[in-house]
């Protein structure tokens, strides 16, 4: 998927941890694989501002995981250890992915924008200019979590117990 632009696992994986684990865990998971991947970005590492938003960013991604985990566990439709391939299950996943893929790319262009410009103009032509790749990354990581994340819970759940 590294020669599609923008379609990414990063974000689920991260979501994944603390799904499985904990909102701790999942958080520090979040801080030290985002450290790890936007220090040794083969672009180049981030600029601060955008450094900082991203650590912010997959640290919250891992606490949503434990978050989304709290809310489910009660719930009829969600059965990890037969089928989550259900309605409810999917349209749960596939939002939670499209929240947080939106939040991270207009915040992160509005981050990285503060590295060349503070005016409204400049985030307004950067994100215009770039929504052709904004919507392939939601549309990439709503379909991932809708289609992925079910089937990896449950091989895990299954390994797991």
């Amino acid at each position: 998927m590294a020669y599609i632009p923008n379609i990414e696992v990063f974000t689920l994986m991260i979501f994944l941890s603390g799904f499985i684990m904990s909102k701790k865990e999942g958080a520090i998971i979040g801080l030290l694989s985002a450290s790890i991947f936007t220090f040794f970005n083969p672009l180049g590492p981030s600029p601060p501002p955008l450094f900082i938003y991203q650590l912010i960013h997959y640290s919250l991604t891992g606490i949503s995981g434990g978050l989304a985990k709290n809310f489910m566990l009660n719930r009829k439709f969600f059965k990890p250890k037969e089928d989550l391939y259900v309605y409810q299950v999917m349209v749960i996943f596939g939002v939670i992915g499209g929240i947080l893929t939106f939040l991270f790319d207009i915040l992160s262009t509005l981050f990285g924008g503060f590295t060349v410009s503070t005016s409204i103009d400049y985030f307004i032509a950067s994100y215009l200019f770039g929504i052709v790749f904004t919507t392939v990354h939601l549309i990439g990581n709503i379909l991932v979590f809708i289609f992925l994340l079910p089937g990896l819970i449950q091989i895990i759940m299954k390994l797991v117990d």
